[in-house]
């Protein structure tokens, strides 16, 4: 599977773009997202799927982020999934620091 062309650009395209994705990724966890208060970091989720192309973006009534990309064909899907919340209290400075390359 590694060796097809369309598994190589997109594993090509995650490296090139990989210090940009880290980026985006401190910057969502610096949205502050208490146990069972994760809204504000689902809503910035929400807006970044619909950004993105995705469709049919919804936040569920257990606060998960859905958006679908609709593909040449309706089967194989392929899914990600993240979770949003944390486990620190509310007031918790979730401020990420940074050592070594990342």
């Amino acid at each position: 599977m590694l060796s097809e062309p369309s598994v190589k650009t997109a594993m090509n395209a995650a490296e090139h773009n990989e210090a940009h994705f880290i980026d985006e990724q401190v910057r969502i966890c610096e949205i502050p997202a208490p146990p069972f208060m994760e809204q504000v970091r689902g809503k910035e989720l929400a807006r970044i799927f619909t950004n993105l192309g995705l469709e049919n973006v919804r936040i569920d009534k257990a606060g998960n982020v859905i958006g679908v990309r609709p593909g040449s064909a309706p089967r194989p899907n392929v899914v990600f999934a993240a979770h949003l919340d944390t486990v620190f209290p509310e007031g918790t400075n979730v401020k990420v620091t940074r050592r070594g390359r990342c």
